[in-house]
């Protein structure tokens, strides 16, 4: 026997009308919610940028304080410490640019196609490397920025990828460069360039 059933329809109408009600009410508290936390989200994303120009601004101030330093040291022949200068430095301007750290390969960038991407990577000279100024995604990032020229072996920096369909591209070309050997391969549906950041 089912209670509702039993009751009496004036009190059956004055609960399901309540039901109504409170439904009507949770509806409108979760709109709220979902304003306020809009709202929030904005602030929130508007305090971050914010904080993060002011850190990019004392960034530059800084890199421009010790630039004349390393030229200094460099001058008078303390190589090692213009050298550490100059990997500050280079720390800086990653840290600037939110680069990402090196990922390997980019697998997981073939649904990026277009769009571009910056990688704090140490140059690499062995790994494996198909294409040469475009690569296949499988290529090791860290090899490919030395054969494409932008790093040296060893050497730490902020390189740009770009993710292209390569999908008309008969083959991807084996080349020497910088002493790193790139290989041939066939037909490769995405592909990256890589350029200087």
């Amino acid at each position: 026997m089912n209670p509702i059933e039993d009751l009496p329809s004036e009190v059956s109408d004055l609960i399901e009308k309540f039901e109504d009600e409170t439904s009507v009410i949770r509806d409108k508290v979760s709109r709220e919610i979902q304003n306020i936390q809009e709202k929030a989200d904005e602030e929130i994303h508007l305090v971050r940028s914010k904080s993060e120009q002011r850190i990019k601004l004392k960034a530059v101030a800084l890199i421009d304080q010790i630039k004349p330093l390393q030229e200094s040291y460099l001058r008078s022949g303390k190589l090692d410490e213009a050298l550490a200068i100059r990997e500050a430095i280079r720390g800086l301007r990653s840290g600037m640019m939110n680069a990402k750290p090196d990922p390997g390969n980019l697998l997981n960038y073939q649904n990026k196609i277009g769009q571009q991407f910056l990688f704090e990577v140490t140059g690499a000279g062995d790994g494996p490397l198909w294409g040469t100024d475009l690569y296949t995604l499988d290529s090791r990032l860290a090899v490919a920025a030395v054969h494409a020229g932008i790093l040296g072996i060893g050497q730490k920096g902020v390189v740009q990828v770009t993710i292209q369909d390569s999908s008309t591209v008969a083959a991807f070309e084996g080349t020497e460069r910088h002493g790193v050997f790139s290989y041939p391969w066939g037909p490769y549906p995405v592909a990256f360039g890589i350029s200087q950041s």
